[in-house]
């Protein structure tokens, strides 16, 4: 099952091969002076990832929504 990294929301496993996914925080640079952290999903299995997000909820969320799903 996939971990959520200590966050109450749990993460869905990979839309694409079913493995094992995990939340990245990192730093992209934004100016030459400037560094805004970020969050995506990573997939271990296929190296899936997603785009960066601003919180980790966000990153979450729009990892576990998948298409055809109702949520709720």
């Amino acid at each position: 099952m996939a971990r959520g990294g200590g966050m109450s929301e749990e993460l869905k496993s990979c839309p694409f091969c079913g493995g094992e996914s995990e939340v990245i925080k990192g730093h992209e640079r934004a100016t030459s002076r400037e560094m805004r952290l970020f969050y995506r999903v990573f997939c271990r299995a296929c190296q899936v990832r997603q785009l960066f997000h601003r919180s980790r909820k966000s990153a979450i969320t729009a990892w576990n929504t998948r298409a055809g799903e109702e949520n709720g």
